[in-house]
C-alpha cells in the first residue's frame, strides 16, 4: 500500500512539473477578475496553483449539497465575461460525481461526498477557466460538511488530449 501511495505522489508531482513548465507565464491574467460568490468564506488568491502559469481563487461557502445557487452563479458570471461552457470529461462535466473505488470510475452523485467540475473557454480558445467544488467528510463531527471548498482557476487554454502540440508561450 505504501508503494502504491509513493507511486501516486511521485506521478502527481511529475505531471505538475511537466504541465507547469509548458504553461508558465510571468503575468497571470491581470485583465480578468475571477468571480467570487457573494457569501465566500476565507477567500484567497493563489498564483501558480494548481499548476505553474495558473491563478486560483479558493474559498468555502456555507450551503447544503448540491449548491445550486453557487453553480448557477458561476454559469451566469462566465457568460457575462464572454466565456462559454466547454464540457470535458474529468475537468468540466458540469455535474456532481463521486469516485467508485470498486469500478475505478467517477459516477453521478446524488449526495455528498461529491465533486463538481465545470470548464469555460473564451471565444478564441486562448483562456480556460475551470471550477472545482468539493464536499468532504468531516471526521470530527461524523457528518458531511456543508461548507464545500470552491476553487475557480484560470490558465492559458490547452487541449488536454493534445500534449504533442502545446501552446506557444510568447
Amino acid at each position: 500500500m505504501k508503494l502504491i501511495l509513493k507511486f501516486i505522489i511521485v506521478s502527481y508531482l511529475i505531471v505538475i512539473l511537466f504541465v507547469g513548465k509548458i504553461y508558465s507565464e510571468t503575468e497571470l491574467f491581470p485583465q480578468i477578475t475571477l468571480p467570487i460568490y457573494p457569501d465566500a468564506i476565507k477567500a484567497e488568491t493563489l498564483i501558480d496553483k494548481p499548476v505553474k502559469g495558473a491563478k486560483a481563487l479558493v474559498y468555502h461557502v456555507s450551503m447544503p449539497f448540491p449548491a445550486e445557487a453557487l453553480t448557477t452563479f458561476y454559469n451566469t458570471e462566465m457568460l457575462k465575461m464572454g466565456f462559454h461552457p466547454s464540457p470535458e470529461e474529468g475537468i468540466g462535466s458540469f455535474s456532481w460525481a463521486n469516485f467508485n473505488y470498486k469500478t475505478g470510475e467517477w459516477e453521478k452523485a446524488l449526495r455528498a461526498p461529491a465533486r463538481y467540475t465545470a470548464t469555460w473557454v473564451n471565444l478564441d480558445k486562448s483562456i480556460r477557466i475551470w471550477l472545482y467544488v468539493a464536499y468532504k467528510y468531516d471526521g470530527m463531527n461524523n457528518s458531511w460538511k456543508t461548507n464545500p471548498m470552491v476553487s475557480c482557476n484560470i490558465a492559458k487554454y490547452f487541449d488536454k488530449d493534445d500534449f504533442e502540440n502545446p501552446p506557444v508561450l510568447k
